[in-house]
């Protein structure tokens, strides 16, 4: 027992590992000396039976420091493997990192290239914004300038557009009508005031109103006919008195229908009329009947309405017919005769005014591709039956002759042109073709001859019973 160990312990000093072996010197050196000081001692103090027993005690320690050193040896194994798998599981973590760290730079790398993507791209959509505004200036201009070419092309094609707002038909009816209308209030005056020249003649008040009447410009009645009006017996043949105020009417309302200006009277309207007449020579007609169709429209807008113009023709033309009247001898104070006239025949002559304005709007305002204009003959021209009718020249109004040679008195019934403008054929300017739709009616000079005839003939048939 002194220096020899038990076979277990010498077999786990063969089996420890290098780490529990190195310890196992230290251990066994300890546990020898222990072992001999103790066996020492036994052998001196106590019997077999002690030592046999710290033998079974000692077997017991290298029992257990066999099972501690393989506990040791499976502890250090399972470290060694769990450090093993740490050391795995630490490379997988570094490789992970790795490549986070690259993907990381990668992406670090990626984003400023798309930061300086964006920058550029950033600076590009300035660009574009700038460019887009512009561009949205230039589009509104664009709009505003298209916007003016529409209307513009709009006007033009008011002013190209030949597009009449009425016909040949309607306004050859509205002439008629007025003629009829025109010889009708004439008629009904002269009935109702015939038997009245003559009687208490004031020859003040008379020769006032022929000279008035003559004073007029343009004429309202030819001198041949104020003569026959000054010298003719109208109690007893109130014909001279129908056809002055047939001839007076017809002068008035045939301004009325042409006029191109209200406000400033007869002769107001000439620097208009030639106006005109110079952009028909130079313009196409579609704008020439534009111009004057507008011109029209703002020169009665500028004048009055409707309703004043409706009662100023209405008082000028019962004026002039009272200022025939006091010439053909009718006694009466002028204002007393005048409301006397508005009073009995207000209707009538508010009726003619009517038509008259109401042609004048359609010939005027209504239609641009052509001119219609009331026409009357001119006073001293030679009779034409081609263009004029005579008023008495019909075989049951009398007993004379029609001589084409004849000069005209005076005009009764209006008559209705119609003139259009084409281009001339040879590019010379343009070409003016005038149609009569309806002759004016005159009455020739020779009847006032005829009427004196048969006025001493009828005096001379009395004389001719007496001496028989």
């Amino acid at each position: 027992m002194n220096g020899t160990q038990p076979e277990a312990v010498r077999q786990s000093n063969t089996v420890q590992p290098e780490s529990v072996r190195s310890k196992a010197p230290l251990v066994t050196a300890h546990h020898s000396e222990r072992t001999h000081t103790v066996s020492s001692e036994t052998t001196r103090a106590r019997p077999e039976s002690e030592v046999t027993r710290l033998n079974g005690k000692l077997q017991a320690a290298e029992t257990e420091i066999a099972r501690l050193t393989r506990e040791l040896a499976a502890q250090k194994s399972e470290a060694e493997d769990k450090l093993e798998r740490t050391k795995r599981e630490l490379k997988r973590v570094s490789d992970r990192c790795t490549r986070a760290t690259a993907h990381a730079e990668d992406l670090e790398h990626r984003l400023h290239n798309k930061d300086r993507e964006y920058r550029s791209l950033e600076g590009e959509v300035q660009e574009l914004k700038r460019a887009a505004l512009l561009a949205s200036g230039e589009k509104q201009k664009i709009e505003l300038l298209l916007k003016t070419r529409t209307a513009e092309l709009q006007e033009a094609q008011f002013y190209l557009d030949k597009t009449d707002d009425t016909s040949d038909s309607e306004v050859m009816r509205c002439v008629t009508n007025l003629n009829s209308g025109i010889y009708q209030t004439a008629a009904t005056i002269a009935d109702v005031f015939d038997g009245l020249c003559g009687v208490d003649q004031n020859v003040q008040v008379m020769e006032e109103a022929r000279a008035q009447l003559a004073a007029h410009d343009p004429a309202l009645l030819p001198s041949p006919l104020l003569h026959a009006i000054q010298h003719h017996n109208h109690a007893e043949d109130p014909v001279i008195l129908q056809i002055a105020l047939q001839a007076l009417v017809t002068a008035y309302l045939r301004w009325l229908c042409n006029t191109w200006d209200f406000c400033g009277g007869r002769g107001s309207g000439v620097q208009l009329k030639h106006l005109y007449t110079s952009i028909q020579q130079s313009e196409p007609q579609s704008v020439a009947g534009r111009w004057r169709a507008l011109s029209r429209v703002h020169v009665r807008a500028l004048s009055a309405g409707d309703v004043q113009l409706q009662q100023e023709g209405e008082d000028d033309l019962a004026k002039h017919i009272v200022t025939v009247l006091l010439a053909c001898g009718v006694p009466a104070v002028p204002q007393t005769l005048l409301d006397d006239m508005n009073t009995r025949f207000g209707s009538a002559i508010g009726d003619v005014v009517h038509l008259a304005l109401e042609f004048q709007k359609m010939s005027g305002e209504m239609i641009v591709s052509r001119d219609l204009t009331v026409t009357i003959a001119p006073i001293d021209a030679v009779f034409d039956p081609a263009l004029m009718d005579d008023e008495w020249g019909r075989p049951a109004k009398g007993k004379r002759h029609q001589i084409l040679t004849d000069p005209i008195l005076c005009t009764t019934r209006l008559g209705l042109t119609r003139q259009e403008r084409r281009d001339g054929s040879d590019g010379d300017g343009a070409v003016f073709y005038e149609t009569t739709l309806i002759k004016p009616t005159v009455v020739l000079t020779s009847m006032l001859d005829e009427l004196y005839n048969e006025h001493v003939q009828a005096r001379a048939e009395p004389d001719s019973d007496v001496e028989l």
